[in-house]
């Protein structure tokens, strides 16, 4: 955390143009845990990396989670107690009680990173469903503007992407 508290300062410092910090970022800062922050530049890496591949994307803030994504990009980054290496968060024959401890303190993340504005659900409708719409209710999940910066202003301004 303290390297994070010090890429804070030393971006606030630099000159980064449109990538500014803001008054409200360490107030953020202030509001996570050390496991929220590996959570959210693991989220923000695998977020650039789908950017990179996703075909008329241009913008981060595009790039949803299911919450199934998420417990995966939870798992990848060490968080999990119980981790997955596949594509579902749970195997064959795996307890799914296993999971609820998990999954508990991975939304209490994403409550913290709604609250800051950092990350925000997604609700769709109508979902689309082979060639049929139905009418129900797709939760996903994005990061903000101001959330993408954030993560960008908490990165090392040597390695900054531009």
């Amino acid at each position: 955390m303290q390297d994070i508290w010090a890429n804070l300062l030393a971006n606030a410092a630099g000159p980064y143009g449109d990538d500014e910090v803001t008054p409200s970022f360490p107030t953020i800062l202030m509001e996570l845990r050390a496991r929220d922050v590996k959570f959210l530049d693991a989220l923000f890496r695998e977020a650039t990396s789908k950017l990179r591949t996703t075909a008329g994307v241009r913008n981060i803030e595009k790039i949803k989670f299911s919450k199934v994504d998420l417990y995966i990009v939870y798992s990848g980054a060490g968080l999990a107690k119980f981790p997955v290496f596949q594509t579902s968060p749970h195997a064959e024959g795996d307890d799914p009680e296993d999971f609820r401890e998990d999954a508990s303190d991975m939304d209490l993340s994403l409550d913290t990173f709604e609250r800051n504005r950092v990350f925000v659900k997604v609700y769709e409708v109508p979902i689309r469903k082979g060639n049929t719409n139905t009418f129900g209710l797709g939760t996903n999940y994005s990061f903000t503007h101001l959330g993408a910066c954030f993560v960008k202003a908490c990165r090392d301004p040597r390695s900054r992407e531009k």
